[in-house]
């Protein structure tokens, strides 16, 4: 995954691409998790992503944008 440091990139791509859900599972459940957006536009990718992470059944979510887009 381009612009994320190596040992993150694969977990990355492994969530994005769902190829070893259970791996996924692992990790998640009963965890809390924070899910990062650098832009936050109108919302629909960190909606999209906690809609997912909340299949794996985390204790929390928390969603944190770095910028936001006064344009969306």
């Amino acid at each position: 995954v381009h612009g994320v440091p190596e040992q993150f990139g694969s977990i990355i791509k492994n969530f994005i691409e769902m190829r070893d859900a259970y791996e996924v599972l692992e990790n998640v459940l009963e965890k809390n998790v924070l899910v990062v957006d650098d832009v936050l536009s109108s919302g629909a990718t960190m909606i999209e992503m906690i809609r997912q992470v909340a299949e794996y059944e985390p204790k929390t979510i928390f969603g944190l944008t770095i910028f936001k887009n006064h344009q969306a």
